[in-house]
């Protein structure tokens, strides 16, 4: 009876895993295809560690609290950048951020909406976290997961 309550588990998990790899190429080719794609492109993807993906339209106070982080953390640090997605207003979107945010090299806006994707869009802000210029993890912002609390109080 055991063997197969051990074996659904494991094949879940692989399920799991495997779903989650699928995500990370997916997330990976949308970076690397934005970036390359972007006019007057100067980011680095090596010295990037987190891209901060702000979706328009979703969960209004996720996005207002992740929005203010993400301003506050580019006024102080040059690995992270912001990927503005699912932009349905430019206009609105420049009142409400000015032109010095949108015109920062580390700040860009989602046009081509290739993260307007189903299998990587979230109506949640997302960080995909970054080394030698690819993504290795993605997730909620703000989870406060492991690779979060570093990332954000590296003093800790």
């Amino acid at each position: 009876m055991k063997n197969p309550i051990i074996i659904t588990i494991m094949s879940l998990m692989l399920l799991v895993s495997c779903g989650s790899d699928k995500r990370i190429k997916l997330f990976n080719s949308k970076i690397q295809q934005h970036y390359s794609e972007l006019e007057g492109n100067t980011v680095d993807l090596a010295k990037i560690n987190a891209i901060i993906l702000l979706p328009r339209e979703g969960c209004e106070g996720c996005i207002s609290d992740a929005s203010q982080m993400a301003i506050d953390l580019l006024a102080e640090r040059s690995d992270i950048a912001v990927i503005f997605t699912v932009v349905n207003d430019l206009k609105l979107l420049h009142r409400q951020y000015g032109n010095s945010l949108l015109k920062n090299n580390l700040v860009s806006i989602d046009l081509q909406n290739l993260f307007r994707d189903d299998r990587v869009m979230s109506i949640y802000p997302q960080i995909a976290y970054m080394k030698n210029g690819k993504c290795y993890k993605v997730e909620e912002f703000g989870n406060e997961s492991e690779e979060f609390m570093r990332l954000f109080n590296p003093t800790n």
